[in-house]
């Protein structure tokens, strides 16, 4: 039995959206092993109806399990992270805005034709990967950018393009090597570390691949404002998520667009995160923003961002505890939300 002291909340974790039920159950499981009595299960930019047997399976192992999204919007021309939580998945709202759609379809064709305008190749892949990429095709993945560079950098054909690239681009290449390669996700898997130059190089925001993207599509992507809209129309909340990348300005739009709160632990202690063996002290969220937040109402959730290994769930990097106290609050906020809009 673990004491009460030890026992813990984490609002932030991620399970696999390819393989959700057998992904989420291995986040639960880990939870009811390590004193984590509420969990938040995220994917990016997907939900689904899977949540309600993870619902389950999480009263089975004594974990309260909160659906969730993490999603990135562009606020006043700056990107940031929000993260939505409590929701009815079912709505046809969310299946709308977050299951496989027409836009990820596009989206996945133009990344295609860009990658291919570069000289990288997409013939003789291996069964996974030819399965992930008709997933991609079909619309059905949200995360693309960084899938494509996995299928390049696993493909023999590509291997000329990605080595003249690298050597082209070598400052780039070894800032990748720094950052990445004693992290635990990246360990023997010189594919991964490719894969995240050639998205740093090629796909991240106001990149070439991004920008050709954004101006070949002729919708935008939801606004953080719409964000806010559909997830409270649909009985959730939404927090800012800066992780490490705290911004005055976008938290101010954020407050009059109606956010909920923020994330201010991010896989390690309230206000700040530690990033690798380098153990380096990153600022996160301030303590003054915290407490302002806080007296105004709002949520001050975070979670340990834990994914395939590099944070622990419920610890971050050992030293992250957040109390279930945290869990009650969140769960009277959303009783709260929820009788006002039922009364409007």
């Amino acid at each position: 039995m673990i004491a009460d002291r030890l026992r813990r909340v984490d609002f932030h974790a991620h399970y696999d959206p390819e393989n959700p039920v057998e992904s989420g159950k291995s986040v639960i499981d880990a939870a009811s092993e390590s004193g984590v009595v509420a969990v938040a299960l995220l994917a990016r930019d997907k939900s689904g109806s899977w949540f309600s047997e993870l619902i389950k399976y999480g009263v089975a192992r004594g974990v309260n399990i909160i659906p969730g999204i993490e999603t990135n919007v562009f606020v006043d021309g700056g990107e940031t992270d929000l993260i939505c939580l409590g929701f009815d998945y079912n709505n046809p709202e969310i299946r709308k805005c977050f299951g496989a759609t027409e836009k990820n379809m596009e989206i996945a064709r133009l990344q295609t034709q860009f990658f291919k305008g570069l000289g990288f190749v997409f013939d003789k892949l291996s069964d996974v990967d030819q399965q992930l990429m008709d997933q991609l095709l079909n619309g059905e993945i949200s995360e693309k950018a960084i899938n494509f560079c996995r299928i390049i950098a696993r493909t023999e054909g590509n291997k000329e393009v990605v080595i003249r690239m690298a050597s082209e681009n070598s400052d780039l290449w070894q800032k990748v090597i720094n950052k990445y390669l004693d992290s635990q996700n990246y360990i023997g898997r010189g594919d991964e570390l490719v894969a995240k130059f050639l998205y740093e190089h090629l796909m991240a925001f106001g990149k070439e691949g991004f920008n050709y993207t954004k101006s070949g599509i002729s919708f935008e992507p939801l606004s953080a404002v719409e964000v806010v809209r559909i997830i409270h129309q649909v009985g959730g909340v939404v927090l800012y998520s800066p992780e490490g990348g705290y911004n005055q300005k976008i938290w101010n739009r954020l407050i009059e667009m109606g956010i909920d709160g923020i994330m201010g632990w991010h896989g390690n202690k309230l206000g700040v995160e530690q990033r690798n063996s380098l153990q380096s002290i990153i600022a996160d969220t301030p303590i003054d923003v915290i407490i302002e937040a806080r007296k105004g109402g709002l949520l001050i959730l975070g979670g340990s961002d834990a994914q395939g290994g590099d944070w622990v769930l419920g610890k971050g990097n050992g030293q992250m505890c957040i109390s279930p106290r945290r869990y009650e609050e969140f769960q009277r906020y959303l009783q709260l939300l929820n009788m006002k809009n039922n009364s409007s």
